[in-house]
């Protein structure tokens, strides 16, 4: 019930990252799978989306061990390898990662690092808002729908219109073209 959570949780439960997308119905065993696969996958290096796959390794890490140190470990990776993609150090993809970071942060009780986390949340729409006709910034949309493709089978279609959400406002979007493609096709398929 909504009118028992406290002002910060609301808050919380607001926010547009992994711990707010409704990923947890996942059976205990594919979402171990999925830990091994991207494990591997950031072993490999060169991964062009190494920020979301540090972002949905924290997550799958607090969920699979209830570790929010180790959590919290993996979503530094994510903002390090995201703000190194970003000219000034900080932009729209930190979004997630921040919104993730301030629920560890939750987990943990510690609140003042939380609520510096929902600040930046803040400024980050502040500073770099969500371009008319969207209603998120379209890195949330772009981050969410790839998101959707590693963690859930069922989530596909939505992956996609994320992916189509992320393309209006960000048309010049190479990758998430080609994921929106293929992500079609995949649904198109007929089934055996």
């Amino acid at each position: 019930m909504d009118s028992f959570k406290t002002p910060l949780r609301r808050k919380l439960d607001s926010l547009e990252c992994h711990f707010t997308w409704n990923l947890s119905g996942s059976k205990r065993q594919r979402v171990e799978g999925l830990r091994e696969y991207l494990e591997e996958v950031r072993k490999g290096g060169g991964c062009p989306w190494e920020g979301h796959l540090y972002n949905l390794l924290g997550y799958i890490v607090y969920h699979i061990t209830d570790s929010a140190e180790e959590a919290l470990a993996h979503l530094r990776q994510a903002e390090v390898a995201l703000k190194e993609r970003e000219p000034e150090g900080r932009g729209p993809r930190l979004l997630v990662n921040q919104a993730n970071l301030a629920w560890v942060h939750y987990h943990l009780g510690e609140l003042p690092k939380c609520h510096a986390c929902l600040e930046e949340v803040t400024r980050l729409q502040e500073d770099f808002p969500a371009p008319p006709g969207c209603e998120l910034h379209p890195e949330v949309y772009g981050e969410k729908g790839w998101t959707q493709i590693k963690f859930e089978h069922d989530l596909k279609k939505q992956a996609v219109a994320n992916f189509e959400m992320a393309l209006r406002g960000d048309p010049d979007r190479k990758e998430w073209h080609r994921l929106a493609r293929r992500q079609k096709r995949l649904r198109e398929r007929p089934k055996n």
